[in-house]
């Protein structure tokens, strides 16, 4: 861990991932200014759970591993779709796939869309953490 808990992009360092809405089961990940908000700090466990530092059993999850899948935060739960590898490259793979946390179109903006896409190399998947 390289900055102060957070995932700030490689595209943009000023633009962090970020819970804004809470830490209640199912909210969406987002995109925003890097600050110092609660919603922006996390850790990895050993058996690859990205979690909340403000609640250790909420974990960033996804329903499917497929293009365009939203990013949520909810009860930790056992199989892949909890799971995340985090590659030295900076890119944060669902576990046992080839789709990468991604910056919906490279788009650095606030509240901007956070999702799964095929991995491709590109900086909006990759992250600093």
């Amino acid at each position: 861990n390289t900055d102060d808990d957070r995932f700030r992009s490689m595209a943009n360092a000023a633009y962090c991932l970020d819970l804004p809405n809470g830490n209640s089961d199912g909210a969406r990940t987002v995109l925003n200014k890097c600050d110092g908000s609660a919603g922006m700090k996390f850790q990895i466990s050993e058996e690859g759970h990205i979690y909340e530092q403000r609640n250790p059993n909420n974990c960033l999850y996804v329903t499917a591993a497929t293009y365009g899948a939203p990013i949520y935060s909810g009860t930790c739960g056992t199989g892949n779709m909890y799971k995340w590898d985090i590659e030295h490259s900076g890119r944060v793979k669902i576990r046992g796939t080839d789709f990468c946390l991604d910056v919906a179109g490279g788009r650095m903006e606030s509240n901007g869309t956070i999702l799964l896409w095929a991995c491709h190399g590109g900086l909006n998947q990759k992250w600093l953490f």
